[in-house]
């Protein structure tokens, strides 16, 4: 049953294949945020996170 949303997908298939992905992803890199943030201080954690997403993106 295709509902429109998601370029022709359901709501399910969109979900899973957008949503999913970064949830596993942020679930795994949580602990090492914060291991990261304690060891070299949160201003360098967020610029790195800010440069590897700008370029993920890119």
């Amino acid at each position: 049953m295709s509902t429109g949303v998601g370029f022709d997908a359901s709501v399910l298939r969109s979900s899973v294949e957008d949503l999913l992905p970064g949830t596993v992803v942020s679930l795994l890199a949580a602990p090492v945020g914060g291991q990261l943030v304690r060891r070299y201080g949160p201003r360098v954690v967020l610029a790195l996170a800010s440069v590897s997403g700008t370029a993920g993106f890119a």
